[in-house]
């Protein structure tokens, strides 16, 4: 028994490193050429700085989250904000396939300062190498209200092609790795946060791990009542 779980886990790791190798290079590993100027920003490969004011706090932990779809093709969107960051660990992640949004209800009003999205790839490898896939055409917005119909202020867009419908934006999509990507906003009152997605450079699955969202609560407007 314990044989054939090794030979399992040897063949899922072959099969990730050639996966790995055919997007990034030839069959040998070696990387091929690129003379091209790059068309996305190339993942963090250390933890990133977080730029934020003293007192800053990370205002999703364990909100509720919701999503456009009725349900993800895989995992459970409340993984989207319990705090495991683990790429290998398949409770992680959550995908959903096409054109999509995520929202999180921080239940308080609240200044947003910055916020720390993780993705994976739909292999779950992106703990292997940086920039194996890319995330496209993501949008970060916030808002007051659910519906996001009033008020909304769009805080990044790398959808160059507008094909979300939200505008044509001029951020660049980012490579995917362990250490995520971190946007930092100009102070920005907000409860809701809505993060869209259409895919990545591999295929049209969008593989959410973890969302944080830096701020201070503004005073008396908690949402206990909503818990």
């Amino acid at each position: 028994m314990t044989t054939a779980i090794n030979t399992k886990l040897a063949l899922s790791v072959a099969l990730s490193f050639i996966m790995v190798y055919r997007v990034q290079g030839n069959c040998t590993g070696t990387p091929l050429p690129n003379t091209d100027p790059p068309w996305y920003e190339p993942a963090a490969t250390n933890t990133p700085t977080l730029n934020i004011p003293k007192g800053s706090t990370n205002l999703a932990a364990g909100k509720p989250v919701t999503s456009s779809e009725m349900e993800p093709i895989i995992g459970e969107l409340n993984y989207i904000t319990d705090g495991n960051k683990d790429l290998q660990d398949v409770t992680s992640s959550v995908e959903l396939f096409g054109k999509h949004h995520v929202q999180i209800d921080l239940l308080t009003n609240a200044t947003i300062y910055a916020i720390w999205v993780w993705h994976n790839n739909s292999k779950m490898s992106a703990h292997l190498m940086p920039n194996v896939d890319v995330a496209n055409g993501v949008v970060i917005q916030l808002g007051h209200e659910p519906t996001f119909t009033n008020n909304t202020t769009t805080v990044f867009n790398a959808d160059s092609d507008n094909s979300l419908g939200l505008g044509k934006g001029e951020d660049m999509p980012f490579g995917i790795f362990q250490y995520g990507k971190v946007i930092h906003i100009p102070p920005t009152p907000a409860r809701f946060i809505r993060v869209y997605g259409r895919g990545g450079k591999l295929d049209e699955a969008t593989k959410y791990v973890e969302i944080e969202v830096y701020g201070k609560p503004i005073s008396g407007t908690e949402k206990k009542g909503d818990k």
